[in-house]
């Protein structure tokens, strides 16, 4: 009898080694195989907080239970969570669902709706947005970009050091006192404080400064940048609206770029969804 409560005990052990954190939160499904947790499987299996999983020709759908479903494109590992996906290397597109968070190179993208990682470039990460916005994020939670549907961006986190650094083009304007400015090719808003800012509104500016997460911005704004240096691109190139705030006229290429928090975005063409794919039959057992 001992030897059988022996037996059950270590299985036990196992079993929950196996499923990491013992928690149940969706299944994946392929036409082929994929390792979860190291296990070679095949068809579908239940995923746990924490499993990780790794693809190979096949696409793969998880299906979790919040109601959040995503597809990985082939050759992508990752791990899943209850509320969040580390993505390693490959492509994972938000099929349906909102309010989870896809985490990439200490990044963290926050879709409203479908949008596609794709990490597949060294140290580099494509973000394309579908039909809602996606919400980009450096780790700690200051807005790095807002790609908008239909748009995409290209994101290079920096080495260590430039965490609060920025670098942004736009229009600037003047609301309440305090002074924004739009960047085409991040799709934020921020506020800028400094001086000699009075003199420049209306204008087409390049400017430097670094990022105060503790300011609290102005209703509309993503943070609060302390301007360094400002550089005139083109005088009276943004006439101020006579009343009422509008969105700064764009007119920046797609070669322009940003940066945020120490990480350099740029403008990118969309990204395609990713297609369902199948791998190899099941082999069959003699």
């Amino acid at each position: 009898m001992w030897r059988i409560m022996l037996m059950c005990v270590v299985s036990a052990v196992l079993l929950s080694a196996g499923n990491v954190g013992g928690t149940p939160v969706g299944l994946i499904v392929a036409d082929g195989q994929f390792r979860l947790d190291a296990a070679p499987t095949h068809g579908s299996a239940t995923v746990f907080d924490g499993s990780f999983i790794e693809t190979s020709e096949a696409t793969s759908d998880l299906q979790l239970h919040s109601g959040v479903r995503l597809r990985l494109g082939p050759y992508t590992a990752g791990r899943v969570h209850r509320d969040r996906f580390l993505l390693e290397k490959g492509k994972v597109q938000m099929l349906k669902g909102s309010g989870y968070r896809l985490e990439a190179l200490g990044l963290w993208i926050q879709p409203e709706g479908g949008a596609l990682v794709d990490a597949t470039a060294n140290s580099v990460l494509h973000v394309t947005a579908f039909e809602a916005p996606a919400h980009v994020l450096k780790a700690g939670g200051i807005t790095v970009a807002k790609v908008w549907p239909g748009k995409a961006v290209v994101l290079e986190p920096q080495v260590a050091g430039a965490a609060a650094a920025a670098k942004l083009s736009g229009c600037l304007e003047k609301k309440d006192g305090r002074f924004l400015l739009t960047d085409a090719t991040a799709g934020i808003t921020v506020e800028l404080v400094g001086t000699g800012l009075d003199a420049r509104v209306g204008d087409r500016i390049e400017i430097t400064g670094n990022v105060e997460p503790a300011a609290k911005p102005l209703p509309g704004a993503t943070q609060v940048i302390r301007v360094v240096e400002v550089r005139v691109v083109e005088r009276g190139g943004c006439p101020v609206p006579p009343a009422g705030r509008k969105p700064a006229k764009a007119g920046l290429t797609a070669k322009s770029k940003a940066i945020i928090a120490g990480v350099v975005i740029g403008g990118a063409t969309a990204g395609a969804a990713i297609a369902a794919t199948r791998g190899p039959a099941a082999p069959v057992s003699p």
